[in-house]
């Protein structure tokens, strides 16, 4: 008698994931991955014989790199205040001396 592929135990979680396995994992809906698919928030799945996985090690690093990243709205500060200094200063050197 053969047991059920969901009937196994694992001391470990597969480093390959389905869509469902990767939805439960992140508890979202199966249509929320499609959508962080979709926006590039996470990794498009690869095809192992003709079947989407994704690459547990590759959506672990996807989603610590958004909260890494600066919001755009942080970077348009950012980014202003890099064009006053610049502009102040064409030269780019603060107040005109090279530090050290």
């Amino acid at each position: 008698m053969s047991r059920k592929k969901s009937d196994i135990r694992r001391p470990f979680a597969p480093d390959y994931v389905s869509r469902a396995t990767l939805a439960f994992r992140l508890d979202f809906s199966e249509g929320k991955i499609d959508t962080l698919v979709d926006d590039g928030v996470l990794p498009s799945p690869i095809l192992i014989e003709g079947q989407k996985r994704w690459r547990w090690a590759d959506v672990d690093a996807a989603i610590l790199a958004t909260q890494s990243k600066p919001r755009d709205d942080e970077m348009d500060e950012v980014s202003e205040g890099i064009r006053n200094v610049t502009d102040q200063n064409p030269n780019g050197a603060a107040g005109g001396r090279h530090p050290g």
